[in-house]
């Protein structure tokens, strides 16, 4: 929950507000640990991250077309860092560590959302060859979507 904290102070400090007080909450993190989603990047018994990962979203279908994609795909929801963490870059060594994990469990197609104002993530996202598909609206409000598929052995 520290991390989440930190990561909601930072996007606050950045003046945008994509998660509020309340969440995500600690029944939403149980959930994501019983569901065996939840993960935690950890170096010497600190925990620096945080991030959940789905197989499908059913919010991300109903916006149908937009996808340049199509079959089983992986979500990246709730990525947060610590403050600890921060300007270190490591988000280039956690999205390739989701991305082998997605690919071990036969998933080639990753989706991921973010906050018309979260311009770090937007960067980041670019960065790691994520493809913007643009504003659209989920229950939890209007957000970027974005899409990258990863390469396979076959396909390399």
């Amino acid at each position: 929950m520290k991390v989440l904290a930190d990561a909601r102070t930072f996007q606050y400090s950045q003046g945008f507000r994509q998660w509020e007080e309340w969440y995500p909450d600690i029944p939403t993190i149980e959930a994501d640990i019983r569901s065996g989603n939840a993960r935690v990047f950890v170096e010497d018994n600190d925990i620096l991250g945080y991030c959940m990962l789905a197989i499908g979203d059913s919010s991300y279908d109903t916006l149908g077309d937009i996808w340049r994609h199509h079959g089983p795909y992986g979500v990246i929801h709730r990525l947060a860092l610590s403050s600890q963490s921060r300007g270190r870059k490591l988000t280039t060594l956690i999205f390739p560590m989701i991305e082998e994990e997605y690919l071990r469990a036969g998933i080639s197609i990753l989706r991921v959302d973010t906050g018309e104002e979260n311009r770090i993530m937007q960067h980041i996202l670019l960065r790691q060859g994520y493809h913007p598909l643009g504003l659209h609206h989920f229950s939890w409000g209007p957000r970027l979507t974005y899409e990258k598929l990863l390469p396979t052995p076959d396909k390399k």
